[in-house]
């Protein structure tokens, strides 16, 4: 024991000289120190130590590091005065030390030997957790972690942790797993249920006013700079918002959290009455203006403005004519089992008309989506590859278009042989 006991000692040697070369203690007073936890250090290694000897071995620490940092701010704030009082800056002796970091450092190891020793003992338990909390330290989570593993069936513990993980480190995530992992072993306590509740209504109230008061700015920021860029963070606001209710289905909320179909109606509002009527509805926006009616289902609707947008004022922008396209094959593909010619005629003729609108270099995508979509329909493909041929031979040298005539070649290799496809590649 007295072994022990003098090796503990002995790792304080380094903290009681700090003290004691900062003037915050006297020789005397450090004698006086080593005395007392020489005795609490005695008494916690006797064989059956009480909870007492732990709490008041703390209650010791707790009481010299609060002296310590008292000393501590005053001797600073006479050094500020007589720094302003001279004009001389004093000496960097204050920065954090051994001993700033060895006293609470001393009382969690204390307070992890007293929880140890007494596992049964839930206020001990919230006493080490509460002194972690209060400090703000990282051993935390562990302390935590030990304390549910020896009381899974203490719905208080649950409640705590979570509230400390939504509270203090603003995890909504890990709280709410933290809850249902509670409620999975305390399933009838009625405690945990309310608390549950409660932190879901919390966290609702919250996002609430948040939404009202981005809406508020938004709105405002609107009237005064009504830019393309504005009016793409105010719809991104809303998405982020909808696609939150979509990402979060553990909430017992998450049916009511977020008004998914009012924010949709909003996010069109801010495209339709705001964005194009104001003239800012640019390319980037069209697209994501499209792109979000395909996104919540409304197919119809994003080819009706896909078709308006490619034949007005963006009718010379290759990214939404390769979104219209791309929109018309897929409501082709997902209203009919089996495509008509008269299908087939009207994508022909669309891709053909989005080639009189732009070069063939811009539209390189789409001319690859049309080989590929019509490499199965021998007809329609040797119609889109004569098309094709003859708008490379008419484009201009500054136009890059031999990935696309690599690709005509390589459908052809694939559906007729090497024999067509060198004549392919000849022509």
């Amino acid at each position: 024991m007295a072994d022990v006991v003098q090796y503990r000692m002995e790792r304080m040697t380094e903290e009681l000289d700090d003290l004691e070369r900062r003037g915050l203690f006297s020789s005397a007073e450090i004698a006086d120190i080593v005395r007392h936890r020489r005795d609490f250090e005695y008494r916690l290694k006797r064989p059956s130590p009480l909870k007492q000897d732990f709490l008041l071995y703390i209650d010791y620490e707790r009481r010299l590091d609060a002296l310590r940092d008292l000393r501590k701010r005053a001797i600073i704030g006479r050094l500020v005065e007589e720094e302003k009082a001279t004009g001389k800056k004093g000496e960097k002796k204050w920065k954090k030390s051994v001993s700033d970091l060895a006293g609470v450092l001393r009382i969690l190891d204390i307070y992890s030997k007293a929880v140890v020793r007494f596992k049964g003992d839930l206020d001990l338990w919230f006493q080490y957790l509460e002194f972690c909390r209060e400090r703000r330290h990282g051993r935390m989570r562990q302390a935590l972690a030990q304390a549910v593993r020896f009381h899974p069936k203490g719905p208080g513990l649950w409640i705590y942790a979570a509230a400390w993980e939504f509270d203090q480190n603003l995890n909504v995530t890990a709280a709410r797993a933290l809850m249902q992992s509670g409620l999975r072993t305390c399933p009838k306590s009625e405690d945990l249920w309310m608390e549950y509740l409660r932190m879901e209504l919390t966290y609702l109230n919250k996002l609430k006013a948040r939404k009202i008061a981005c809406e508020k700015v938004y709105e405002e920021a609107l009237k005064i700079l009504p830019t393309t860029k504005m009016f793409s963070l105010y719809t991104k606001f809303y998405l982020d918002m909808i696609l939150a209710n979509r990402e979060d289905p553990d909430s017992v909320l998450s049916n009511t959290a977020f008004e998914a179909e009012e924010f949709t109606s909003r996010i069109l509002e801010v495209y339709e009455e705001n964005a194009e009527r104001s003239g800012c509805l640019t390319k980037e926006l069209a697209y994501e203006y499209i792109s979000f009616y395909l996104q919540i289902g409304r197919i119809e609707e994003a080819r009706d403005l896909a078709k308006k947008l490619c034949n007005g004022r963006l009718s010379e922008a290759a990214d939404l004519w390769t979104l219209r396209i791309s929109t018309e094959l897929k409501w082709l593909t997902s209203k009919t089992a089996s495509i008509n010619d008269d299908d087939l005629r009207s994508i022909s003729d669309l891709f053909r008309t989005a080639l009189t609108r732009l070069s063939v270099s811009e539209l390189e995508s789409l001319w690859l989506m049309a080989l590929k979509f019509f490499s199965t329909r021998k007809k329609h493909f040797e119609k889109l590859v004569q098309s094709l041929m003859m708008e490379l031979a008419k484009a201009s040298k500054s136009d890059n278009g031999y990935t696309i005539a690599f690709a005509v070649v390589s459908w052809v290799l694939q559906r007729d042989g090497v024999k067509r496809a060198r004549e392919m590649y000849k022509r």
